[in-house]
């Protein structure tokens, strides 16, 4: 959500969230500058998008239909198949939502603050956003 927030237009492909090696993955990619300059600006989004964030802002989960799903987020990736269900997270107002099957906090301020490690490329045509929580 914050890197969109940032005005970058990378569509996010997959995510890791767990403890050991979180990250988000983009299709796109970026030079040497860029990635430097990403995870500067994104890291200060983040921390300030957590302690910003309205006690009364907190995060709503939904299930739809596959059509439904295509409406809200305007894209649904390709690991979801036509007429299946998809569960739509958005952690806060500002959110456009995504589709996701884990475990959440119930408000953003619960994660604390994020530390971007690195951004890295993934292949050729894909760059990973690497990051902890602290």
């Amino acid at each position: 959500m914050c890197y969109h927030l940032l005005g970058y237009t990378h569509p996010e492909t997959k995510g890791y969230h767990f403890s050991a090696g979180a990250y988000v993955e983009f299709q796109g990619k970026l030079d040497a500058k860029e990635k430097d300059k990403v995870k500067l600006d994104l890291e200060k989004k983040i921390n300030d998008t957590i302690k910003e964030t309205p006690e009364s802002d907190v995060l709503t989960a939904k299930v739809c239909s596959y059509e439904e799903a295509g409406k809200a987020l305007g894209e649904i990736p390709s690991y979801l198949k036509p007429g299946s269900n998809v569960r739509i997270v958005k952690i806060c107002s500002m959110d456009k939502g995504g589709p996701c099957g884990g475990t959440h906090v119930r408000h953003i301020k619960e994660i604390g603050a994020v530390k971007v490690e690195k951004v890295k490329s993934a292949g050729s045509k894909a760059f990973r956003i690497h990051y902890q929580v602290v």
